[in-house]
């Protein structure tokens, strides 16, 4: 005779089951929550964008805002200190200096004038980089390898970089709320995904413009270039395939933009 199941052990069973179910569903919401918008993919792109200045401060990469608890004086002391940010007013303007000419603008000046110079007879190049001080030397060594590496494009990725690390930095210091951080993302990330094909060829922008604005030649065994190179590599050492931080994918998907909310209601 085959046993049987009693009603109430039935129902039993089914609660426990149920329990069960509803637990691994919050495990797996815990798991993946990244402190953004869900119907969105705007945090998405922040996140990748600033991953490696924020895994390289200690933060938390997949956190969009990099820090779970956040002490909001600390974060605009040192948005004060790092970029000149003391209030929401003076944050957009330096949001919107990264967004319309950055750090690649000063670069692809540059460039043109060492363009300039190689046309120049080899002896009086040679004169004219004799001038220069050791930092400058340096600076323009650089400026010749991004040149050899991006041409036209630049250090837009790098630009953007800083663009969106402000954005968050901006929402930890209480300068902008949790859904203008992740709409102000949007012009950045439509910028990247129009110059750039995915997040190896951006990554290495963004290194390469780290090594320019830190005068650190990626040719040394040690520095700010290899540190930044060093916290990249194990961002990629540490992916999750199920959740990638780096998601190529992002760039054949279409942006997602927060409902009801645009980077042009306020970055003006």
């Amino acid at each position: 005779m085959k046993p049987t199941v009693r009603p109430r052990s039935l129902a039993a069973l089914m609660l426990v089951l149920a329990l069960l179910a509803a637990l691994a569903v919050a495990c797996g919401q815990r798991k993946t929550d990244h402190n953004e918008d869900k119907k969105a993919n705007l945090g998405a792109w922040g996140r990748a964008l600033s991953a490696i200045a924020v895994a390289d401060e200690g933060g938390d990469p997949s956190w969009f805002g990099g820090q779970r608890k956040a002490d909001a004086e600390a974060v605009l002391a040192q948005l004060s200190a790092d970029w000149a940010v003391t209030d929401r007013a003076s944050l957009i303007r330096s949001m919107n200096f990264y967004l319309r000419s950055g750090d690649r603008e000063e670069y692809l000046y540059d460039s043109d004038v060492l363009a300039r110079l190689q046309q120049l007879p080899e002896e009086e190049r040679e004169q004219q980089l004799a001038g220069l001080s050791e930092e400058g030397a340096l600076h323009y060594e650089l400026v010749a390898y991004c040149a050899e590496r991006w041409n036209g494009r630049g250090l837009l990725a790098w630009d953007m970089a800083q663009y969106a690390q402000l954005a968050q930095l901006g929402y930890l210091a209480r300068l902008l709320s949790h859904e203008e951080a992740q709409a102000a993302i949007e012009p950045a990330a439509a910028i990247v995904r129009q110059y750039f094909t995915g997040w190896e060829e951006v990554c290495q922008n963004i290194l390469d413009g780290y090594a320019l604005h830190s005068l650190s030649s990626p040719e040394q065994s040690d520095g700010a270039y290899q540190r930044w190179a060093a916290a990249y590599s194990a961002l990629l050492e540490a992916e999750d395939p199920k959740a990638p931080l780096f998601d190529d994918g992002l760039f054949e998907a279409d942006l997602l933009p927060l409902e009801g909310l645009s980077s042009s209601d306020f970055m003006k």
